[in-house]
């Protein structure tokens, strides 16, 4: 990819994240909520938005599935559940292919967060009968994504549909498995430094794989 078309890549993903975060009520600086966002969906009237502060992991999903409240959300224990009960689940990875690189929860397929009903399809192929759970970094790409294409693929046999709460940040966070190309890792994508501080474990917050290919 040339130098243009790296940065409108890199134009369009911000955009986007600052867009979906916009509508669910975060300060387009970061993770930070807005003050009346918090109290009004948590009742929690701390001060929240100080420099260098950021909200809790916890308040913001509160805040994504108030607003996603017309898709389905699944927390990770559900997720394992149903895996445990033989359940036909695809995991679906909605970021880019930098974060996707670093680390991600084992089966994941990465799909683009921009990726049209027909591109998901044409990247995991047959789906009916199935269920879909899609993740992103927190839930909110992945949130808007399943909202775009939910029609078209319902209309596909798909038997549900899913964002992962807290995304890979919270799936992180709880000590799950995480994996990269090469086997079992315990570093996670940052996004950026400031939403990166949503990753309690910093040490192991990173913008690039640090594993080099023999």
């Amino acid at each position: 990819m040339g130098v243009s078309g790296l940065q409108t890549r890199l134009f369009a993903r911000f955009t986007v994240m600052a867009i979906v975060l916009t509508v669910v009520g975060l300060a387009v600086g970061g993770f930070g909520l807005h003050q009346s966002s918090v109290q009004k969906v948590t009742g929690d009237s701390g001060s929240l938005h100080a420099p260098g502060n950021i909200s809790s992991l916890s308040a913001i999903e509160t805040v994504i599935q108030v607003t996603f409240a017309d898709i389905a959300h699944l927390s990770p224990d559900a997720l394992l559940r149903m895996k445990d009960l033989g359940t036909s689940v695809v995991l679906l990875d909605a970021r880019e292919a930098d974060e996707f690189k670093v680390s991600r929860i084992p089966g994941a397929v990465r799909v683009d967060p921009d990726a049209t009903p027909h591109q998901m399809l044409r990247t995991t192929g047959h789906l009916k009968g199935k269920t879909v759970v899609v993740y992103c970094s927190i839930g909110a790409r992945s949130s808007s994504l399943v909202r775009r294409v939910r029609a078209r693929l319902q209309q596909s046999g798909v038997r549900s549909l899913y964002n992962l709460s807290g995304g890979i940040f919270r799936w992180h966070n709880e000590q799950r498995q995480l994996i990269d190309d090469a086997g079992a890792t315990d570093y996670v994508h940052k996004f950026d430094g400031y939403w990166g501080q949503l990753v309690r474990r910093q040490e192991l917050a990173v913008s690039a794989p640090l594993r080099t290919e023999d």
